[in-house]
């Protein structure tokens, strides 16, 4: 692998289920991808599984990026903004569900 190979060249890679490409946009984006999750989440926690789903779901939809849509970057953090935008999710359903036999004097 070429040290200057760009990032659209390693999405495909890993669209073709290429471990080593997948690796090195970790190595490149998992930093900024926690800062941008941490920054609206809040919380260090569920920014780092925030990152997490973002990277397992670039594994599983790497086929379908297309450079002419757009640069690598850009597409790699969409993927990022709903992985951060499901995580919030989760805690505001959460937070708005109550438990069966909660008491509202409790």
């Amino acid at each position: 692998m070429s040290v200057a190979e760009t990032d659209a060249r390693l999405i495909e890679r890993t669209g073709r289920g290429d471990r080593a490409a997948f690796e090195e946009l970790y190595r490149r984006f998992a930093r900024p991808v926690l800062g941008m999750a941490l920054r609206q989440l809040g919380d260090n926690g569920r920014a780092e599984d925030a990152t997490q789903e973002t990277f397992a779901a670039i594994w599983r939809s790497a086929r379908s990026y297309r450079a002419e849509r757009g640069s690598a970057s850009a597409w790699l953090y969409t993927v990022a903004r709903h992985a951060i935008i499901d995580r919030a999710r989760q805690r505001t359903e959460a937070a708005a569900q109550v438990p069966d036999g909660a008491s509202a004097e409790a």
